[in-house]
């Protein structure tokens, strides 16, 4: 089982922006998990600029981290 964690700190934003942030990652990752073979854990850290990107931004540096990941798989 494929794991991913998802670490956003206070320098991002309130928490209404922290929780914006979080919900557009965990919404890729549920719709992307299975694109990425085998099991492998991740960890996503969420930085300041993330809070003025819009989700199709979060999603485009999420897909390279998954290209990156499915490149190393086994």
């Amino acid at each position: 089982m494929s794991r991913t964690g998802i670490t956003v700190s206070r320098r991002v934003g309130n928490a209404v922006v922290r929780n914006r942030v979080k919900r557009g990652v965990r919404e890729y990752v549920r719709t992307h998990v299975r694109d990425v073979p085998g099991t492998w854990d991740a960890v996503v850290i969420a930085r300041p600029s993330a809070r003025d990107c819009p989700a199709g931004g979060i999603a485009e540096q999420l897909g390279e981290l998954y290209a990156y990941l499915a490149r190393r798989a086994p």
